[in-house]
């Protein structure tokens, strides 16, 4: 890779991390933190659900899923637009309509603490564990051999975009990671 090239993902992280500041210095509640007060529009919220489903690991595994199954990887492929129609159109209205932070709470006021607990420790266990083998797949298979850098540094190139990635979400909240998707 040549020197622009790292000029422009240096520019392009620093951009990120723009956006997560931006947003945090326009955050005055919890509501603005965690829901984007709750007045961000249905196609840039439906674009960041799109990119936080879709990821490295997708576009890796798409091919090698036509290979082993043929075209009954298809099948998958052909029922997004209705999940996302049934989700978009019919669940999320739902959700907003019970003027809720998460489904979390959903879930303790059907079934208790124990069960939001449980939902909460189950969605986060998978995260880290998905989270990470996306940070090691992109790192290992698509930028270190693409940017000539040497194997051993594939662990320092995932703390430093793993960095990035919590510094500009955790300050900017719900709208940082909106906007950041879009933009990605």
């Amino acid at each position: 890779m040549s020197t622009l090239d790292w000029i422009v993902i240096a520019a392009y992280m620093l951009a990120m991390l723009a956006v997560g500041v931006y947003y945090a210095r326009r955050t005055k509640s919890e509501e603005e933190y965690l829901l984007g007060g709750r007045h961000m529009g249905g196609v840039s919220v439906g674009l960041s659900l799109f990119a936080a489903i879709l990821s490295t690991i997708s576009c890796l595994a798409t091919p090698g899923e036509m290979i082993q199954h043929g075209p009954m990887a298809f099948a998958d492929i052909f029922t997004y637009p209705l999940v996302y129609w049934v989700v978009g159109w019919w669940l999320i209205p739902v959700f907003i309509a019970l003027r809720i932070t998460s489904a979390y709470e959903l879930l303790e006021t059907k079934f208790g603490l124990g069960v939001r607990l449980l939902g909460s420790l189950l969605f986060l266990s998978l995260r880290l564990v998905w989270m990470g083998v996306i940070l090691y797949a992109t790192t290992s298979q698509v930028l270190i051999p693409l940017s000539g850098l040497p194997e051993w540094t594939t662990p320092l190139a995932c703390i430093a975009i793993g960095a990035v990635t919590v510094i500009y979400t955790s300050i900017g909240g719900l709208r940082a990671v909106v906007v950041t998707d879009v933009i990605q």
